[in-house]
């Protein structure tokens, strides 16, 4: 008697395979946003416009003074893990509805500028080229930065 056929026994070893490489990627240095106990993160569109609507908020980026789009796209809560990636940048991944969230306002606002601020400190700021998704790569950060993000993200 056979227990299991050749393609069950692939999708068993394929679970068990798959499962592995989670727990070992959650060993290798990814911290995840259960722990969250430091730095507040935020995604913001940029606004075109000029007034000076309530709904909008005045931040200072390289002598340059913007206007946020309120409230942010995303925010801690959208953050599933965050890794090292180089010595000024790190991997961001994000939940499945963080992703949802940045990729619809990304999609409708090609050519605009979005910034990311840490703790109320603008830390980059970009034009959207394309829609985003739930995985990316922050760069252009410092140590104090990094430090800062993973530390908060730490278990």
């Amino acid at each position: 008697m056979k227990v299991f056929s050749t393609p069950g026994f692939i999708l068993i070893l394929s679970a068990f395979f798959i499962t592995a490489c989670c727990n070992l990627e959650a060993e290798s240095g990814a911290v995840t946003q259960s722990t969250v106990k430091g730095a507040q993160v935020g995604f913001y569109l940029v606004s075109n416009s000029q007034s000076n609507d309530s709904g909008l908020k005045v931040v200072s980026f390289m002598g340059q003074s913007l206007q946020l789009d309120l409230p942010a796209i995303i925010g801690n809560e959208d953050i599933a893990s965050i890794k090292p990636h180089s010595p000024t940048s790190l991997h961001l991944e994000l939940n499945f509805a963080g992703g949802d969230k940045l990729f619809a306002a990304t999609s409708q606002h090609i050519g605009h500028q979005m910034l990311i601020m840490i703790d109320e400190e603008v830390v980059n700021v970009a034009t959207i080229r394309m829609g985003l998704g739930k995985s990316m790569i922050i760069t252009g950060l410092n140590d104090k930065q990094i430090s800062k993000l993973l530390n908060s993200f730490a278990d």
